[in-house]
């Protein structure tokens, strides 16, 4: 995703996110496991939903799920679809 330039949010709108396995429990915080849960694998929290439960602002959880899923790309555990060319 980072190659591409794009932000979580944006890629998963322009290029779906593939789940290829399931991350062991270790690898993931509380947070980062609510995403995983709310946002990637069942996208239907908003920015707005998690940062109101988390007392933080929208921007700061977009931060924390652009670096989840940039390193969970980069672990093999999703991949983004693109597009052939």
């Amino acid at each position: 995703i980072k190659r591409y330039g794009l932000d979580a949010p944006s890629a998963r709108r322009r290029f779906p996110i593939a789940v290829n396995s399931r991350p062991p429990p270790s690898m993931l915080n509380e947070r980062e496991w609510s995403l995983w849960e709310r946002r990637i694998l069942n996208p239907r929290a908003t920015l707005s939903d998690l940062a109101d439960e988390w007392k933080v602002s929208a921007e700061r959880v977009r931060q924390i799920e652009k670096k989840l899923v940039e390193r969970l790309a980069r672990e093999g555990y999703i991949s983004c679809k693109t597009p052939k060319s």
